[in-house]
């Protein structure tokens, strides 16, 4: 494959490091208590990083896709940010002259020999099974990693992403992503995009309305004043609140298990090169574009929320894993998180960021049972968390922890298990594209190649043993799993995969002959 320079500053180009930006006015940037959550609650073994995989028909100019990053990450200074202490509290520190690497896999694989908790990065954890994803020091590095490789039987390439999440969440990575696709396509495509019916007036004005961004509006990237001063239409009382803290705290979810406690393997402490290309961060999912039109046509016709139909199977699934295991008690706990994106139309000028919360949907056993009733209680659920902004309360709490690190380590320690399992709904990628690259024969055209597909994966936690990402690619719809490395095994990722595939099929084709009806099951809190 193309080698990225041996000087990465050399791919800058002519944008010398005296014409980058300071943002002197911004940086040092404390951390928000968000962040801190996430800062604190990372480990080498399990870390506190997702995956995207951007796929590509042919090979890219990996120069100018180096030149790119370079002139991303500086227009989101967070990904050029380390983490710094003063007077005891966090800051983001932007470092102006940061440039990112492009690594190629086989020179630093993306993943590494296995690490257990407790254990330093780099120390050889004996017994564990499979390579690891690399954690990331921030007090170090920067929150992102970046891989390009050519598979040499294809000719396709690809570009990985490993994203810290205290830097940034999954929609802003989206920005990030448009930017850099915009300026490889810029520097690559020779075509008149004039000419081009897809370059509409309307795509140029997005165009200039992205390059608008104010680095000043990261300051409020935790200021929630303009959702919390409109009045929710469920407010809830302080007995619910009340509730919801036992149900949080004193119930928690049984973790899914794995065979890789059981079934550990030697190591050398190295990994090895099959290994690196064999032992990939994420597995996919991929429907046909016949059963992928199918589900949607059948979400459409009984006005069932793609997001709601998501979380019903994996709420399934986990229960016929769990019963495949032997855990088969009725009242044993499932709890799946689903992340809230507190963004606002206000907020398009803000550069990539973690605006982000946490809404949980709880279920036993038993209450996993019926079809009908679980996916209709789904929709009351889904939409009382939106009437009520019950995950407001969660952001609201951590507030309380900003000027008291030690507390939150202690209440991330107690915690321990927060949920079964994280289900990220990215909806339609192809149409959040559709205003920057033009669509030439179902795919998007970036500059002298086309992108065929983007992938992503929530991190996996302890305890939270294997995470499910869900989005539509160019009519597709494609489920990517990332796994707790001392957990779970790629075999089992595999099958959780399979069982999620073959649950959704069956959902699909028993209401192809019937429908829902009358859903008044009563939202879990």
């Amino acid at each position: 494959m193309s080698k990225v320079p041996a000087d990465p500053a050399s791919a800058i180009g002519s944008e010398s490091e005296s014409s980058l930006p300071r943002h002197g006015d911004t940086f040092p940037l404390r951390l928000t208590a968000f962040e801190q959550l996430l800062v604190f609650d990372d480990d080498p073994a399990c870390p506190m990083t997702s995956f995207i995989e951007l796929h590509f028909a042919t090979p890219l100019q990996v120069m100018i896709l180096h030149d790119a990053f370079g002139q991303t990450v500086h227009r989101h200074p967070l990904l050029a940010s380390t983490l710094v202490e003063k007077d005891g509290r966090l800051y983001w520190d932007y470092d102006p002259g940061f440039v990112p690497t492009l690594h190629d896999p086989a020179d630093f694989p993306i993943l590494q020999a296995p690490v257990q908790s407790g254990v330093p990065a780099g120390k050889e954890a004996a017994g564990s099974p499979q390579p690891s994803p690399r954690p990331i020091d921030l007090w170090k590095h920067p929150g992102c990693r970046y891989w390009y490789d050519v598979n040499p039987k294809t000719d396709k390439s690809r570009l990985t992403i490993q994203l810290h999440h205290a830097v940034c969440d999954g929609v802003g990575l989206r920005r990030v992503l448009i930017d850099v696709l915009a300026a490889y396509a810029k520097a690559t495509d020779n075509r008149a995009d004039s000419s081009d019916e897809n370059a509409s007036q309307s795509t140029r004005r997005r165009v200039r309305r992205g390059e608008q961004l104010d680095v000043s509006r990261l300051c409020d990237r935790a200021d929630y004043s303009s959702i919390l001063s409109r009045e929710p239409k469920i407010q809830l009382t302080t007995w619910d609140r009340i509730k919801n803290a036992y149900y949080f705290h004193c119930q928690r979810p049984r973790p899914l298990k794995g065979s890789a406690a059981s079934r550990p393997e030697k190591h050398t402490g190295e990994v090895s090169e099959s290994q690196a290309t064999s032992d990939q961060p994420l597995r996919h999912h991929i429907f046909s574009e016949s059963v992928s039109q199918r589900l949607v046509d059948c979400c459409r016709r009984h006005e069932v929320g793609m997001n709601d139909l998501m979380l019903t199977v994996l709420f399934r699934v986990c229960r016929l894993w769990n019963r495949r295991h032997g855990a088969d008690r009725s009242k044993t706990r499932i709890r799946l998180l689903m992340p809230v994106d507190l963004r606002s139309r206000a907020d398009l000028n803000m550069p990539a960021t973690n605006r982000l919360s946490f809404a949980f949907l709880g279920r036993t056993h038993g209450q996993c049972e019926d079809w009908h009733d679980l996916l209709c209680s789904v929709q009351s659920e889904t939409q009382f968390i939106k009437d009520s902004r019950v995950h407001m309360d969660f952001v609201g709490g951590l507030d309380g922890f900003a000027d008291h690190p030690n507390r939150l380590r202690r209440a991330i320690r107690y915690s321990g298990n927060m949920t079964t399992s994280v289900l990220t709904y990215t909806g339609d990628i192809s149409r959040g594209m559709k205003s920057h690259f033009p669509e030439v024969g179902g795919r998007r055209r970036i500059g002298d190649s086309y992108l065929e597909n983007i992938l992503i994966a929530p991190p996996a936690r302890r305890n939270t043993n294997i995470t499910l990402g869900v989005c539509i690619n160019w009519g597709q719809v494609c489920v990517s799993a990332n796994w707790n490395r001392g957990e779970f095994t790629q075999q089992d990722t595999a099958d959780f995969l399979r069982m999620f595939a073959d649950t959704t099929l069956e959902w699909l084709t028993r209401m192809e002959t019937e429908s829902i009806t009358d859903c008044q099951a009563e939202a879990v809190v």
